[in-house]
């Protein structure tokens, strides 16, 4: 009893310490660590894809566009209008990730939808494209 007497201000703050890093490691965080594997698909060109590839693929086809218009035609994909700066939304975010087949990412400005792609691999999502 002496001892946490003597002690309470430091063992009090070395609770809260071990409380917070308990917290950090085992919160819910959205991004990998792994950036370089999820980089990979993008420097060998593997993550882009054309129009004549998308019947190659296998599973259901979500096509996300960036942009207002849409760049596929036809009702054979399932489209959504998603803009790049509201893509990490809850709504959006859930139904990319219940998602079970390939997403492909379109949209006139290719940057925009590079960094969509990133976004989304380093949140682990490995089935993710760049229509051409």
């Amino acid at each position: 009893m002496k001892f946490i007497k003597q002690y309470w201000a430091v063992l009090t703050l070395i609770f809260f310490i071990s409380f917070a890093v308990f917290v950090k490691n085992t919160g819910k965080s959205f991004f990998r660590y792994d950036a370089v594997k999820h980089a990979i698909p993008s420097v060998t060109g593997k993550n882009l894809i054309s129009q004549d590839q998308l019947g190659s693929l296998s599973g259901e086809l979500l096509v996300i566009n960036l942009d207002k218009k849409q760049i596929i035609s036809g009702t054979k994909y399932n489209q959504m209008n998603i803009p790049p700066d509201s893509i990490l939304k809850k709504p959006n975010r859930k139904m990319i990730f219940k998602h079970k087949g390939s997403i492909i990412l379109s949209s006139e400005d290719r940057s925009s939808s590079a960094a969509v792609w990133m976004v989304l691999s380093q949140m682990g999502l490995d089935k993710v494209y760049i229509l051409n």
